[in-house]
């Protein structure tokens, strides 16, 4: 049976389907109709998503694929004998993808092939499953909502929390005023993390690694980092940094509780990285999201311990990672796994018991069963717009200055920023944090992030001129050739 027939089978059986996808049952699901994946990248996450397609009935994870031979053979081996099938391998999403009898792709890959490789298996007519951050420049992200539409196809992203059950819950009565109106929201995430390290000359990488393929569209440079997996999330041409990894998910809940479907007007970062090594990206930061009608977001991330030399980060409400919804009456801290209301003085008014978002994968597949991009909790739409913001922050960062007092436009956004009593605050108790871990700043210096001025609408950067040319120029990038994008 072709993909396409296989898709109107499923749509015009959808009653059958969606009891078979979501509910238990005792009748066997025929093979026609099981809804076929292929996981691509699960050195991390990528694990919990072939255990969370896999524990789906009517979900058949059909093949595996990922560029480093050694932990694709160890992982499907391991999902082989405990499924008792023999899956599909590949190292090559581009031949993965030339595989007409998978309906569905999920990616939990390096962020440079997060976007990149969700666009080609649209091109390739598959639905997709993208973890957060869903693309790595904003132009990624608009094509891959073009796309979306144009082919009918569904794309869900990968933020969990949109799924928890907790969050379902407190959202509607935070947008419903029950603790009065919301002044501003503070997601922040603080995860001590140490140095990646700094290597003396260019390394090589795993035997096992197809390393054309690994780099895909990124260029091709010398490896400089010492721990090939994981620590390039540090590294500006393959992952995004902090912002865009764990903030992620606490920008995309502030926007999702606050109700605002659009860019900010004003972005501006405070930061540096502060380890002296192969990092790239910063790990103590400072944002604000400015709005002319609606109230600002702030994103809060910081790497060093709370007192060094021991374990735990600086806590917000006595939480280290959550989203602080200060309103008029009370305020809401929580996130993933639920939260609380609190009247003004403190006092618990009623908790939201959370769940993780355990829904999330099912939630996909019931909307790859209608045939409808409405009923995803992070549609691309959703998913592209929240890690948008996560880049404007870099961006800012990257076209920062280590002293900007004397440039007046730096100043006046500086001041824009900490009008904000709590901002102010937060601020201070940044530079607080650096100096009780004795960063030295003439080695680690931080930036004062560029004053970003946004037309939302066109997701364009406007005045100051010089600043809005450069930063115009980074919201896309070169794709090394034959990796260039489709179409």
């Amino acid at each position: 049976m072709s993909k396409l027939t296989r898709r109107k089978f499923v749509k015009t059986t959808f009653a059958a389907g969606l009891a078979a996808s979501i509910l238990p049952t005792d009748r066997a699901i025929g093979a026609n109709s099981d809804i076929r994946v292929a996981v691509v990248g699960f050195n991390s996450r990528g694990k919990g998503l072939i255990s969370g397609f896999s524990a789906l009935p009517g979900v058949r994870v059909a093949a595996l694929c990922d560029a480093d031979s050694a932990i694709l053979n160890r992982v499907a081996g391991e999902f082989d004998k405990k499924t008792r099938t023999k899956t599909q391998r590949y190292t090559d999403v581009r031949k993965l993808l030339s595989n007409k009898d998978i309906d569905a792709v999920a990616f939990a890959t390096p962020v440079h092939w997060n976007g990149y490789g969700t666009l080609l298996a649209l091109d390739a007519g598959k639905d997709v499953y993208v973890e957060k951050p869903v693309c790595h420049t904003l132009q990624e992200g608009q094509l891959m909502l073009a796309a979306a539409r144009k082919k009918k196809l569904i794309v869900q992203a990968g933020t969990q929390n949109r799924s928890d059950i907790g969050m379902i819950a407190a959202i509607p009565d935070i947008r419903a005023g029950k603790l009065g109106k919301i002044e501003f929201i503070h997601s922040y995430w603080n995860k001590p993390r140490g140095s990646i390290g700094k290597v003396s000359g260019p390394q090589t990488p795993p035997s096992t690694v197809n390393y054309d393929v690994y780099l895909g569209p990124a260029p091709k440079k010398p490896l400089m980092r010492k721990r090939f997996h994981y620590d390039w999330h540090w590294q500006w041409d393959f992952g995004a940094g902090e912002v865009c990894n764990l903030g992620n998910h606490q920008i995309d809940l502030a926007r999702w509780t606050a109700g605002i479907d659009r860019l900010p007007d004003q972005v501006f970062m405070f930061g540096g990285r502060a380890y002296d090594d192969d990092g790239r990206t910063p790990n103590t930061v400072l944002t604000a999201f400015l709005y002319n009608d609606n109230i600002p977001i702030f994103w809060e991330s910081r790497n060093l311990p709370a007192v060094p030399g021991k374990k735990g980060s600086d806590a917000v409400k006595g939480k280290t990672a959550a989203i602080y919804v200060k309103c008029e009456g009370g305020y809401f801290v929580g996130g993933r796994g639920g939260g609380s209301t609190y009247d003004t003085s403190g006092k618990l008014i009623k908790k939201y018991p959370g769940d993780g978002g355990r829904s999330h994968i099912a939630n996909f597949i019931e909307a790859v069963r209608r045939r409808k991009h409405e009923g995803l909790r992070a549609d691309i739409a959703v998913g592209r717009l929240s890690t948008a913001m996560c880049h404007l922050a870099n961006i800012s960062y990257k076209l920062g200055k280590v002293a900007a007092p004397e440039d007046n436009c730096y100043t006046k956004q500086i001041e824009a920023a900490r009008v904000n009593p709590f901002f102010a605050k937060r601020w201070e108790s940044m530079k607080a944090h650096l100096k009780i871990n004795k960063v030295d700043t003439t080695k680690t210096p931080m930036l004062i992030g560029a004053p970003l001025q946004l037309d939302a609408k066109k997701e364009i950067f406007t005045g100051p001129d010089d600043i809005a040319r450069k930063a115009n120029a980074l919201t896309r990038k070169e794709y090394r050739a034959p990796f260039t994008l489709p179409g």
